[in-house]
């Protein structure tokens, strides 16, 4: 379980970043002059797709898409299910003359709701990345997406084009970056080796037909509304996580007659810069912990300097790393291993007791915690720089750069994999064949269907004040903060009794108070046996 957890940590690394601000601000309408060459020379990939015009309603988009169903699913089902599966069969280009001859084979897993006469809205997962995928993986997660929803609907599990199990699949390889036997290489050495596979990777990809200008949230969106229309659903109830959450904010505003509710569950707004938000939601995310810890009898009794003992942990640098038990700890891989646990409650109890740990000089939970995880890897390479190409970068700038930085090692050291985001997301975007998009993709879209907003409070990646910022301005927004958690919060119990009542009756008030936990948060020594047993529960 916890090497599971750890390595879609790690994957969901390449997922959802932002800006480091109290608020997401408005993104200029035309990239910035700073930009690569290459990106400014390429027409828009919006120029090519044609998914309907302003005003245009179902019976006037043309469908060119199909559903094959499949009698054998092409992954492992969870247990105690047995999910109808298929495959969404759809142009990879919808032109307005028409759609590509190259076609995407999308994956689709129907569970049918158990109650003999179901509502007829189902709810579609939008798992997150973009390009973390959905069903190899969905056994781990399935009773958190399904209880909530499978009892009076459909829940409708899928992996986004280019993700996962779809074909063509646009993933290059999986990155082992971190074990308990290597290290990281030097920051320099990491970006050009990773541009260069990107370079190979990209060149492969066109040589294969893949025209990646044909994968972005427009074209996953468009996706989404033909899935409904070729199962014959008259509306659907969105459910998205991390990526998923934007993804869903263009279904919204593309297809808002298709949608009767949408939940964002650790919401990436639209007009964030995922480029360069990562240190300070990482900065933000670490004084959150500590605060929490400063207020717990517990948790402070234990680490009674903890505030302190951050700030000389988070000093190292590579010219100067933390020893521990004389082995030389850079601050690439620690804040790597720190990101990831904060995904999580039941790793983010251990962080107060790891961060003591490593500023002691031991390595009693740092080495075991890598070992119990065998490696940290990132995936879904291909499918995220391919969206953040074409989304995020040209939205951005380099001259931003300096800007983004914390100052603190520990934070910046976040930003060190070109994956897309980050110092090195633009020359790895010059080396990649994605297209920007139109500027409309980089704005704040405006929210007119029934919308609860989940945030966990520790969440590194997408903060809780993007998701409370978004939901502000709407009447028809709920947001909803849930404390002690990470990222992706429906499993926890609050969360998931809002989200099952919501989806009843979405024009109803949701109650945003979530109960306070009653046991501590955070793992004493006393305690850290029984934190790492949860682990594995």
């Amino acid at each position: 379980m916890l090497a599971f957890a750890v390595t879609v940590a790690a994957a969901l690394i390449s997922a959802a970043c932002g800006q480091p601000s109290a608020a997401p601000p408005p993104t200029s309408a035309a990239p910035p002059s700073s930009l690569p060459a290459s990106l400014l020379d390429t027409a828009t990939a919006s120029e090519t797709l044609a998914v309907g015009e302003e005003g245009q309603g179902e019976s006037d988009r043309p469908l060119w898409s199909s559903f094959e169903p499949d009698d054998e699913c092409p992954f492992v089902a969870p247990t105690d299910t047995d999910p109808e599966c298929g495959w969404l069969v759809a142009p990879q280009l919808r032109r307005a003359d028409g759609p590509s001859r190259a076609e995407v084979r999308i994956p689709v897993a129907i569970f049918r709701a158990t109650d003999p006469n179901p509502s007829p809205d189902p709810v579609f997962y939008l798992h997150g990345g973009p390009g973390s995928g959905a069903l190899t993986s969905f056994s781990w997660f399935a009773d958190s997406i399904l209880d909530p929803f499978n009892g009076e609907r459909d829940v409708v599990v899928f992996d986004q084009r280019g993700a996962g199990l779809s074909e063509p699949s646009l993933e290059c390889r999986w990155y082992t970056l971190l074990d308990a036997q290597s290290e990281i290489p030097d920051q320099a050495t990491l970006q050009r080796e990773a541009i260069a596979v990107f370079d190979e990777c990209a060149d492969d990809l066109t040589l294969a037909g893949v025209d990646l200008t044909a994968y972005n949230s427009l074209a996953n969106a468009a996706d989404i509304e033909d899935l409904r229309r070729v199962l014959g659903y008259d509306q659907v109830n969105l459910y998205g996580v991390s990526y998923g959450t934007r993804l869903a904010q263009t279904v919204i505003r593309e297809f808002p007659w298709a949608v009767r509710s949408v939940i964002l569950d650790s919401a990436y707004p639209t007009n964030v810069d995922l480029t360069l938000s990562m240190p300070g939601n990482f900065r933000d995310a670490m004084d959150r912990v500590v605060a929490r810890c400063e207020a717990e009898v517990s948790c402070a009794a234990a680490y009674p300097d903890l505030a302190a003992t951050l700030e000389r942990v988070a000093a190292g640098s590579e010219a100067s790393p933390l020893s521990v038990n004389g082995r030389p700890i850079q601050p690439t891989g620690l804040a790597l291993v720190l990101f990831s646990m904060l995904y999580d409650h039941t790793t983010i109890a251990l962080i107060p007791g790891f961060i003591t740990d490593i500023d002691a000089g031991s390595n009693g939970l740092f080495d075991g915690y890598l070992r119990s995880t065998d490696a940290l890897r990132l995936g879904g390479v291909g499918p995220f720089i391919t969206v953040m190409c074409a989304e995020e970068v040209p939205f951005s700038g380099p001259g931003l750069i300096e800007g983004s930085r914390t100052g603190v090692p520990l934070y910046d050291a976040i930003d060190a994999f070109p994956d897309g985001r980050g110092p090195g997301a633009f020359a790895a975007c010059d080396a990649w064949r994605a297209a920007p998009v139109d500027p409309i993709e980089n704005q704040p879209i405006e929210i007119h269907v029934p919308t609860l907003v989940l945030a966990g409070e520790f969440d590194p990646i997408t903060p809780a004040r993007w998701g409370e910022a978004l939901a502000a301005p709407w009447e028809q927004a709920t947001y909803l903060e849930v404390a002690a958690y990470g990222h992706a919060v429906i499993a926890a119990p609050c969360a998931a009794d809002r989200v099952a009542g919501f989806v009843e009756q979405p024009a109803s008030a949701v109650d945003t108070v979530c109960e306070e936990p009653t046991e501590p948060v955070f793992a004493t020594p006393a305690t850290w046996a029984v934190a790492l047993d949860r682990l594995w529960s």
